[in-house]
C-alpha cells in the first residue's frame, strides 16, 4: 500500500510526458523575443513568444531564479496587456515587480508615458489572498517563485517547482489566481499544543495558588484573638504583599493561557 501511494504522488509531479528537455536559455530567448515583438507591435510575434514559454516551463530541466520567474511573469502581462485582459495582466505584473522590485521597463521596449508602463506601475497595488503552504514530497521540498519554502498567495500568479527527495526536480509549473495545486506529500504532522507555554502558564497558575494560600493563612493569623499586637504589622504587610503578587501571578497565568489557545 506505501509503494502504490508513492507511486500515484508521483505521478503527480513526473516530467516524464515532455516529450524533451528545457532549459533556462529556451526561455529566456523567449523573453527577449517577446519584449521585441511588443516593441515592434508585432502581436503575432508576442503571441508566439509567449506560447513557447508557456510550453518550455513544464520541461525546464534546471531550477528557475526568482529573477527568471520575474521576467516569465512580465511576459504573460504583456501578452495580457495585448489581449487587454487587465485582471490576468495585473496579477501578473505583480507578481513580476514582487520578485523584482527595481526592474524598469527599457525604453526600448516602451517609452516613457506608455499605458503599459503605467499598468506595470500600478500593479504593486493587489491583494494577494491567504497565503498557502505547499505540501512538498516525503524528504522533498517545493520553490515558490524559485525561493524553497516560500508560501503561495492564493490570489496571486505563481511558478512552482517540485523537487523529490533526492533533489531531482520533477513538476515545474505556472499557477494561475485561484488555481488549485496538488498535495505532493503528505500535509506535515501537528505539532501538537506548545509544550513550553502549557508549562509555564500551569506552573504561574500553580505559584498564584500557593501564593493566595500562604496570604490566607497569614490574614488568619492576623485576624486571631491569640495574635500579639506587635506582629499585627508584619502579619498585614505579608497578607498584601502575597495577595497582591498572587493576583499578579494570577494574570500571568491566564495569560499565558489565552496564548496557548491562540497558537495551538
Amino acid at each position: 500500500m506505501v509503494l502504490l501511494i508513492a507511486a500515484a504522488l508521483a505521478s503527480d509531479y513526473s516530467r516524464d510526458d515532455c516529450g524533451s528537455e528545457s532549459t533556462l536559455d529556451d526561455l529566456r530567448d523567449a523573453y527577449r523575443r517577446g519584449e521585441d515583438a511588443f516593441a515592434n507591435l508585432d502581436l503575432g510575434g508576442l503571441e508566439g513568444a509567449t506560447a513557447d514559454a508557456q510550453s518550455s516551463l513544464p520541461c525546464l530541466n534546471e531550477p528557475i531564479p526568482p529573477l527568471d520567474v520575474a521576467a516569465y511573469h512580465r511576459l504573460m502581462g504583456l501578452s495580457a496587456f495585448a489581449s487587454q485582459d487587465e485582471e490576468t495582466m495585473k496579477g501578473e505584473f505583480h507578481a513580476a515587480r514582487k520578485l523584482e522590485p527595481g526592474y524598469a521597463v527599457p525604453a526600448e521596449v516602451a517609452p516613457t508615458g506608455h499605458p503599459m508602463i503605467e499598468a506595470y506601475d500600478r500593479a504593486h497595488i493587489a491583494d494577494e489572498g491567504e497565503l498557502q503552504v505547499p505540501f512538498p514530497p516525503e524528504g522533498g521540498f517545493v520553490t515558490v517563485g524559485g525561493v524553497q519554502g516560500a508560501p503561495r498567495p492564493s490570489k496571486s500568479p505563481v511558478i512552482v517547482q517540485v523537487y523529490d527527495a533526492e533533489g531531482e526536480l520533477r513538476h515545474t509549473a505556472h499557477y494561475a489566481p485561484g488555481e488549485s495545486m496538488p498535495e505532493w506529500g503528505p500535509p506535515p504532522l501537528d505539532p501538537g499544543p506548545p509544550m513550553p507555554l502549557i508549562v509555564a502558564a500551569s506552573g504561574t497558575a500553580l505559584t498564584a495558588g500557593a501564593m493566595y494560600g500562604a496570604a490566607w493563612y497569614f490574614n488568619g493569623q492576623f485576624w486571631s484573638e491569640d495574635t500579639p499586637d506587635s506582629e499585627l504589622a508584619g502579619l498585614r504587610a505579608k497578607t498584601n504583599a502575597l495577595a497582591y503578587s498572587s493576583l499578579g501571578a494570577a494574570v500571568v497565568s491566564v495569560g499565558l493561557g489565552t496564548v496557548v489557545v491562540l497558537t495551538w
